[in-house]
């Protein structure tokens, strides 16, 4: 179980008895900035700012916003006198993970800004992230079965891409997931599609080894396939945190940050926006402001229960694709008339007004009743009645209890967001080539672009809804500015 809390309102929490403990509490230490990361992301968007879409790096964090070497020293030495166990520091000097007993954590010294806490017993189990896929067709006999990867690739663009040289060649892709997988699932779909060079596909262990259960590992082998499938020149690294948590989430995108060549992070998980408490809101927006500062697109999967973010008749968003600094990916349903695309908006697209995140500015022109942090921004194919296939564990329907591997048809908003992320690793690829920064934050150029632009780089859906809200010309709250023609879109973000 989880919670989230500021340190000075988690001391009476704290005073458990030791008894009532089976593993020591992991957390991790937020240390207080010099410069806010919320100002590094501003400047980095700011056309009057010298470093105007010049990304920082861990090392010029360091510089900026963490303590000096000294007081840096003190406080680590601080920590270990006080018996607390040091199991990560992040270069930038500003994120410590750690573990320990109740007790040692009282008192901690004035440069801890706030401590995220993870597992404790007698906690909300609130605070969960869920996988945002929906099951299709459980068994295929062949990949070509439903929506295969040529029909993909060749309706929305990516066949022009690879004509041009492009596979995401020397970009990085970073799977944010929770729990063990089978990264030999993940090589069979390269394999089985004959994809050569496959995707060169590690995983990154940094809060412990995650146990494995075959459900969960579903979204971390969809994630890591399809964004290989989209970007096969790509390294893919999977980041499986072994506890799914805020403590979790803020340990593995620190972990994911503090590698400076990741550019494009999928995030396939989430909850209902109304579960994050304050506490929660402001760390995880610490950490997401230092991935725009930093450069790095969260592609995140904007849910699959439509305008109910909470599985109930009122409108909300999911979190953490209403954040500001992440980049919400709704879904469509796929239609394939004439050897043409055809879409509309998905009934399942997680989309909708945000009651706890302000409007950022580049959404200013959205008008009533978008006066709050709307989403999604863009789209893809996530209908399960339009769904791909992936090669996974499946339940064997001979032994009760007992998965076997084979194909898998899925759907869901985290199908989509996993081929945008493939996407702009192709985009970084193709600005790297020509001597360009990479892209960075994405959404406030794409809503910066002019009618004719998106006309052009995005199939605008018009027809659909999501329960609250229908799909209409431009922006809606169902598939954002629509799902990207990916040839026409690479040129213009290249520019």
């Amino acid at each position: 179980m989880t919670i989230l809390l500021r340190l000075g309102l988690a001391l009476a929490i704290l005073t458990f008895a030791h008894s009532a403990f089976a593993k020591p509490i992991n957390a991790v230490l937020r240390l207080k900035e010099r410069v806010s990361m919320e100002e590094l992301a501003a400047d980095v968007q700011n056309p009057r700012s010298a470093h105007f879409r010049i990304p920082y790096d861990s090392r010029e964090i360091l510089v900026l916003s963490g303590p000096s070497d000294a007081d840096y020293k003190t406080l680590i030495d601080q920590i270990k006198a006080k018996g607390l166990k040091i199991l990560r520091e992040s270069p930038t000097h500003l994120w410590i993970s750690v573990s320990g007993e109740p007790a040692q954590y009282m008192h901690m010294p004035n440069l801890i800004d706030t401590t995220s806490y993870g597992d404790k017993p007698n906690t909300p189990t609130l605070a969960v992230f869920r996988p945002k896929f929906a099951v299709a067709h459980a068994d295929l006999k062949s990949p070509q079965t439903t929506v295969p990867m040529s029909t993909v690739r060749s309706l929305y663009g990516f066949d022009n891409m690879y004509r041009m040289g492009l596979s995401g060649k020397g970009q990085h892709i970073a799977i944010a997931t929770y729990g063990g997988f089978k990264i030999q699932n993940v090589r069979r779909y390269f394999s089985e599609l004959k994809i050569s060079p496959a995707p060169v596909v590690d995983q990154v262990n940094f809060n412990g080894v995650a146990d494995y259960d075959p459900d969960p590992a579903t979204e971390t082998e969809m994630d890591a396939e399809l964004s290989g499938m989209i970007a096969p020149g790509a390294n893919i690294h999977v980041f499986p945190s072994a506890e799914n948590s805020p403590f979790g989430e803020l340990s593995m995108f620190t972990a994911i940050l503090d590698d400076d060549r990741i550019k494009v992070v999928n995030y396939s998980w989430g909850m209902c926006e109304a579960y994050v408490s304050p506490e929660m809101l402001k760390e995880s927006s610490k950490i997401f402001a230092r991935a725009v500062a930093q450069g790095v697109n969260i592609m995140v999967a904007s849910g699959d229960s439509g305008s109910s973010g909470c599985n109930n008749k009122v409108p909300v968003a999911d979190w953490p694709s209403a954040s500001n600094y992440t980049v919400a990916v709704g879904g469509t349903t796929v239609t394939v008339v004439n050897g043409g695309l055809y879409e509309t908006g998905w009934m399942g697209s997680g989309g909708g007004i945000s009651k706890i995140v302000p409007l950022p500015a580049w959404q200013s022109k959205l008008g009533a009743p978008f006066f709050m942090r709307s989403v999604p921004d863009v789209a893809f194919n996530a209908d399960p009645r339009s769904g791909e296939p992936i090669w996974t564990m499946i339940p064997d329907p001979k032994i009760m209890g007992k998965y076997k591997a084979g194909w898998r048809s899925l759907g869901g908003t985290s199908m989509a967001a996993p081929q945008w992320s493939g996407f702009l690793a192709m985009v970084g690829e193709a600005r790297n080539a020509r001597g360009k920064d990479p892209i960075g934050y994405i959404n406030p150029i794409i809503y910066d672009m002019t009618a004719d632009a998106k006309a052009l780089g995005f199939h605008d859906i018009t027809f659909g809804a999501n329960g609250a809200f229908a799909n209409r010309k431009s922006w809606d709250a169902v598939t954002g500015w629509g799902s990207m023609q990916a040839d026409v879109l690479l040129n213009y973000l290249i520019q």
